[in-house]
């Protein structure tokens, strides 16, 4: 089995101390995670960005089976679907705890400003979420034709709420880092990039830890060729979306943009920059995936691993480049100049370590409590045919 009470007991650890670092964050208020006037939006929000992401991403590869009637994934879907929905409500946490008050979230919903794009990001989050849990509901149900009914909404809300997420940030006109037309476009492309990587972790745990059947873990072993070249490009293309970032931070010289673009090349933002983005997303999986195909099971974990890494970073990275650039509002007015410092206290650290016990936690629970095996769909329409028939036959 999958040592179920060594993951539950590091998770559970992780929650413990995440719940204190939020409890701080609530009593001393929102100065305990350094954000200021100048740096509004501190490292929260980029933990939930990663975490709604990855919901997505999960989405993503489950809709293979169920949209895009790719039968190999179909004995995945209950699992994915499982961990996209901890992912999804981790996500909830994180942006509940940066808001400094969850009934902050209340009001919002309840006094909406519709010209906002966050305003429809909560509620296309929302309404994903709840069509997410029906959609499970269904699959333990083994209801295949409600499943093929409900499986191609849930995948355009997540797909609408993801890209009006990347609207919260692409159209931050104040924010040159930000604002681009492309922002919506590579955000759908990073999540899905996650989802695999995501994918490949659980599915390899799954494998060696015997937690599948023997069928299933054939059927994982299967896969691998298409992991690898999902990754392989996927990683490609994001890669194209961060060199014409370059190109146009540098030739376009558009204020804020290419400012924060020289926090990655010789500014304080440099090494971690060039090490955890542009080596983790990029260099170690291309390196691994392509030199390594004769231990292909090896370099798709390693190179997995370093994407998650490496994609948490290139989340932080973003949120804080695009705010600690100097700012001014309106041209020819006064503004702070040089860059504003940033850092990341133990509270959001811990708070970070909650959404990622809180996932392991909630998906624990449904490997102990729930049937995450899933039916073939074609097996389902055989049991439907023979029903049919004995009942005719009566």
């Amino acid at each position: 089995m999958l040592n179920r009470q060594v993951w539950i007991v590091i998770a559970g650890m992780l929650v413990l101390v995440g719940a204190a670092g939020i409890i701080n964050i609530f009593i001393n208020g929102e100065h305990v995670m350094g954000t200021s006037n100048y740096v509004p939006w501190g490292s929260l929000i980029a933990f939930y960005v990663f975490f709604v992401a990855t919901s997505t991403g999960f989405t993503f590869i489950n809709s293979l089976a169920h949209v895009f009637k790719v039968k190999r994934f179909e004995f995945l879907s209950r699992r994915l679907t499982l961990a996209s929905i901890a992912a999804l409500l981790m996500g909830f946490v994180m942006i509940g705890v940066e808001l400094g008050n969850p009934l902050a979230m209340v009001y919002i919903m309840i006094s909406p400003n519709f010209a906002a794009p966050i305003v429809w990001m909560g509620l296309l989050y929302g309404l994903y979420l709840v069509l997410h849990i029906v959609e499970f509901i269904f699959q333990l149900k083994n209801n295949h034709k409600v499943i093929d009914i409900i499986s191609p909404i849930v995948l355009a809300v997540a797909i609408a709420a993801q890209s009006m997420l990347g609207a919260v940030f692409g159209m931050s006109v104040a924010r040159g880092f930000w604002n681009e037309a492309y922002t919506s476009i590579s955000f759908i492309v990073l999540a899905f990039l996650s989802g695999i990587a995501a994918a490949v972790i659980l599915t390899h745990i799954l494998a060696r830890k015997n937690v599948v059947g023997k069928a299933d873990k054939k059927a994982i072993e299967q896969l691998q060729p298409v992991f690898s070249k999902l990754l392989l490009g996927t990683v490609t293309v994001v890669l194209f979306f961060t060199v014409w970032k370059w190109i146009y931070g540098l030739y376009g010289t558009m204020p804020g943009h290419a400012d924060a673009l020289q926090l990655f090349a010789g500014g304080p933002l440099t090494a971690p920059y060039w090490l955890l983005e542009i080596g983790f997303v990029f260099v170690v999986p291309i390196l691994l995936l392509v030199f390594m195909k004769k231990r292909r099971d090896l370099a798709l974990i390693f190179s997995s691993l370093s994407l998650m890494i490496g994609i948490f970073a290139m989340r932080v990275m973003m949120v804080f480049a695009g705010q600690m650039a100097p700012l001014q509002v309106v041209f020819g007015s006064e503004s702070a100049q040089g860059i504003r410092e940033v850092s990341i206290f133990w509270s959001e650290w811990a708070t970070a370590g909650f959404g990622i016990g809180g996932v392991i936690l909630i998906y624990m629970i449904g490997e102990k409590w729930l049937d995450l095996n899933t039916a073939s769909h074609d097996a389902d329409v055989y049991k439907q045919k023979q029903e049919t028939y004995e009942f005719a036959e009566s």
